[in-house]
């Protein structure tokens, strides 16, 4: 019994100090990772609705008025898709930016996706 009491002696300070220098770090650095990748996940989903709110707003003052005037034409579509993307471009914060050039890295790239997907999504409805 003695011999235990002396082994936890010795041994128990050991064990503490790993689990004060590198368990409760690694979990810190979890929990961190973690928080990080929530806020660029909830930056990249407002972007999301930014983009369907742009294409909505290019739609109903830009897109509905050219197809009833019969100037809806491929050189239209064009513009309008650039000016969605100007319009969406001019209101990502720089967090937001920040956060799609991280996970998704082609800024315009990830634009003209959520463009023509929020397009493809309003004319199915």
């Amino acid at each position: 019994m003695d011999y235990i009491m002396e082994l936890l002696e010795r041994i128990l300070p050991i064990i503490i100090e790993l689990i004060v220098t590198v368990v409760i770090p690694l979990i810190f650095a979890k929990i961190s990772l973690k928080a990080k990748n929530d806020t660029q996940r909830k930056l990249i989903e407002e972007a999301r609705l930014l983009a369907n709110n742009c294409v909505c707003t290019i739609e109903q003052t830009m897109v509905q008025p050219l197809k009833e005037n019969g100037e809806w034409d491929a050189e239209m579509a064009a513009r309008a898709f650039e000016l969605c993307k100007k319009q969406l471009l001019d209101n990502l914060s720089d967090a937001t930016v920040a956060a799609i050039q991280t996970v998704c890295k082609d800024l315009e790239v990830w634009c003209a996706n959520e463009i023509e997907s929020n397009v493809l999504y309003l004319h199915r409805q």
